[in-house]
């Protein structure tokens, strides 16, 4: 499982009462908790390092709990997130670095481990999995291998708007 399902199904606004007329005064503008682009320094976008990574490793990659806090804006398609994601190796193989997915409509913001702010690069990959026919992937290296079974936590800040698109339709025709 991928956190960008989760999202895609939660920005979406199905079942959250879009375009709903209450006889209330509109809302208030939602509260901004996390804005902007990734820092440029810590978040190079590039399709270098994302697409060296291979199918093995992200493969290996098993998200076994996650915590998710989310902010929704249904009238603006977008979500907010902060992520605890615990994940384990499910390969044969340590992994070096872990391959992170998203819709390609969200970006990566922030990576954290045991309590810092860990670098890590993003780009675009190829996918039928997403509406795009695209994922964001976070590439983050990690200071020691993580052998097969074992296990990590990692906090994930990520956003964006999840807007309407038909790209991958056209481009499969």
């Amino acid at each position: 499982m991928r956190l960008w399902i989760l999202a895609a199904m939660l920005a979406g606004g199905a079942g959250w009462g879009v375009g709903r007329q209450t006889g209330k005064p509109p809302e208030k503008a939602p509260e901004v908790v996390f804005s902007g682009q990734p820092a440029a320094a810590a978040n190079q976008m590039s399709a270098g390092p994302a697409a060296a990574v291979t199918d093995a490793e992200r493969l290996a990659v098993a998200i076994t709990a996650w915590d998710l806090d989310l902010h929704l804006s249904p009238r603006a398609q977008s979500v907010e997130a902060h992520a605890r994601v615990t994940l384990r190796n499910a390969g044969a193989a340590p992994l070096s670095r872990i391959a992170l997915d998203l819709s390609s409509t969200l970006h990566f913001e922030t990576v954290g481990w045991r309590g810092k702010k860990v670098s890590f690069t993003q780009g675009t990959v190829a996918s039928d999995a997403d509406h795009t026919g695209q994922l964001a992937e976070a590439v983050i290296p990690l200071e020691e291998t993580l052998r097969p079974g074992a296990g990590m936590t990692l906090d994930v800040d990520y956003g964006g708007t999840i807007a309407l698109s038909a790209q991958r339709l056209t481009a499969i025709g």
